[in-house]
């Protein structure tokens, strides 16, 4: 298949780099929010003996409970051994040493989370923040996001340089660094908020349910560039918003909007390097991609629409056909 994107100028670079919304964000600055971020990951290393692990289990229960799955182990003992012994390995302190050293000074990310909380806090008025944590997982998760517990893998995070890193390919470890933290806890937030039809599996009702939560994102961190939020490079992001009207004729030539095979539908959705179907410059999760330029539409011909409201419609048909999302060359 010929190439079908361009190369662009610096102009589309600088574009891609902030956020397209024209509307000026809501204040929130009389929203008062104060967190206090328990780094779990020192509190389990400072540790010298089983007994301290369990002291240390005892004292984090919702931690213990939600992130640990405690009621999975027949004995508490099993969980205290097999945490006692991952402080006990060297290379897991060598880890830990290097999550220090990257995370030191933790006064950013706090200050985008309270931020982003108050921005939920305005849309959602009665939202009860949750208890937020940072642990060492030894690469077993990102981020954990329920409306109890938040849990920031710092090891993910570490980013390009780092002694240690999750064995994933380069496309998807690019969007491990330290700026991608907030944007990730707040789009796992957002399923909390998203309304779905489960008895939708068309290819469309994905793209809009993505589109959703990436549009909850930029809402809450509006400040924030797109690129970070849907975790693509600047360029890859000017390419695409330069040749939408190319992505778009892909889908309807190929009546994609509607499918339901999931293996047709995870090439569009799932993490890859590139859409070959559209062409090698055109980037992985380019439905998502879509997915958000339609709800963004939609929103915008919509304008006394409120956050909840979009959140709350599981309709994605009527969302694609009201937006009236029809690009052109």
């Amino acid at each position: 298949m010929r190439n079908l994107f361009i190369i662009l100028g610096l102009y589309c670079f600088a574009v891609a780099c902030s956020s397209n919304s024209n509307e000026a964000p809501p204040d929130v600055s009389h929203i008062t929010v104060q967190l206090d971020i328990q780094r779990l990951e020192q509190a389990l290393f400072q540790c010298r003996n089983k007994t301290d692990v369990n002291d240390f289990l005892k004292h984090n229960t919702l931690f213990t409970k939600k992130f640990l799955n405690h009621n999975d182990y027949i004995h508490d003992s099993l969980l205290v051994n097999s945490l006692y012994q991952l402080i006990q390995n060297v290379y897991m302190d060598t880890l830990y040493q290097e999550v220090q050293h990257i995370f030191k000074d933790f006064s950013t990310i706090k200050q985008q989370l309270e931020s982003a909380f108050r921005y939920i806090r305005y849309y959602y008025p009665s939202y009860h923040i949750p208890k937020i944590a940072t642990f060492i997982t030894g690469m077993g998760s990102d981020i954990y996001a329920d409306d109890s517990l938040i849990v920031i893998g710092l090891d993910f995070f570490l980013g390009q340089g780092a002694k240690f890193r999750p064995h994933l390919p380069q496309y998807i470890l690019k969007n491990y660094q330290p700026a991608y933290v907030v944007p990730k806890v707040m789009f796992g937030i957002s399923q909390q908020f998203n309304a779905m039809n489960s008895d939708d599996g068309t290819l469309l009702a994905d793209m809009i349910d993505y589109g959703k939560s990436c549009y909850f994102t930029q809402s809450v961190m509006p400040y924030t560039a797109d690129s970070l939020i849907i975790g693509y490079t600047a360029q890859q992001l000017a390419a695409a918003q330069q040749n939408q009207s190319i992505i778009w004729e892909h889908f309807i030539l190929h009546k994609l909007l509607y499918e339901t095979n999931h293996l047709v539908i995870d090439k569009y959705i799932s993490e890859r390097p590139f859409t070959l179907e559209i062409g090698q410059e055109c980037p992985g999760r380019i439905g998502i991609w879509l997915g958000w330029a339609i709800v963004k539409k939609y929103m915008a011909l919509h304008q006394f629409m409120s956050l909840p409201d979009l959140m709350h419609n599981a309709d994605a048909q009527s969302i694609f056909m009201q937006s009236k999302y029809r690009p052109t060359r």
